[in-house]
C-alpha cells in the first residue's frame, strides 16, 4: 500500500485493549532503560524518579489530549488517573509520594458509593478479599464521589462476575488454562479513592 493510501486509512475511533497493552509495555521498557542508566551512574536516584514521573505525566497528557479515544478518564482524591476503554478495561496511573507510577491493566471496572467502598474495606482487610465471594455489591453511576472498583488483572486469572440490575456478585475465579470455577478471588481486586474530577 502506498504511503499516501496509508494516510487515508481511517484510524479506529477508540483505543482497544491491544493498544493499551502496547502503550504499557513501551512505558515499562522506557522505565527499565532509565533504571539501567541510573545503575550505570548516568544520573542520581532523584533524577531517575523525576524522569520516570515525567514519562507517566507525558502519557497522562497524551490520553487527555486524545480523550475521544477513551470511554472515561477521571482523577481520584489521591491524584491517581484512571483511563477506561469502551471494552471496560481500565489502566490506573497511581499518584505516589515519589511521583506517578503504572499499575496493571484491569479487565473490569465498576463504580460504588464511598460508603459501600468503606464497608468493604472495613469488613474485609485488603489481604482477605475472599469474603467478597457471593456478596451482593450495589453499583452506582459513573459520577463525582463514586469510587472505582476494579477486578481482574488482564491476562491473569479471570473473575466470574454475575450482574443483576445495579448489583454485581463475584462468584469466584477461573484460573488461566481452566474452565473450572474456584470459590476464591485470585484475580486481583482494588477499590480506589473517590472520584473528584471527571475529564471524560
Amino acid at each position: 500500500m502506498a504511503f499516501e493510501e496509508l494516510l487515508k486509512v481511517e484510524q479506529p475511533k477508540y483505543l482497544e485493549i491491544k493498544d493499551l497493552e502496547l502503550l504499557r509495555t513501551s512505558l515499562l521498557e522506557d522505565v527499565d532503560y532509565l533504571y539501567e542508566r541510573y545503575a550505570d551512574k548516568k544520573f542520581t536516584w532523584q533524577e531517575y524518579l523525576d524522569l520516570v514521573h515525567q514519562l507517566h505525566q507525558n502519557l497522562v497528557e497524551k490520553f487527555i489530549t486524545e480523550k475521544e479515544k477513551l470511554a472515561h478518564i477521571f482523577q481520584t482524591e489521591q491524584g491517581s488517573y484512571y483511563f477506561v476503554l469502551q471494552s471496560g478495561h481500565s489502566w490506573r496511573i497511581k499518584k505516589e509520594e515519589r511521583g506517578l507510577t503504572s499499575q496493571p491493566i484491569i479487565d473490569n471496572i465498576f463504580f460504588i458509593d464511598k460508603k459501600t467502598g468503606r464497608e468493604i474495606l472495613d469488613n474485609h482487610s485488603r489481604g482477605d478479599v475472599q469474603n467478597l465471594i457471593d456478596l451482593g455489591i450495589k453499583c452506582v453511576d459513573y459520577q463525582i464521589g463514586a469510587c472505582p472498583f476494579e477486578i481482574g488483572i488482564h491476562n491473569y486469572n479471570r473473575p466470574a462476575i454475575e450482574k443483576a440490575g445495579k448489583y454485581i456478585r463475584i462468584l469466584g475465579t477461573i484460573p488461566q488454562g481452566s474452565d473450572e470455577l474456584e470459590k476464591q478471588i485470585s484475580c486481583g481486586a482494588h477499590i480506589g479513592h473517590e472520584i473528584t474530577e471527571i475529564i471524560k
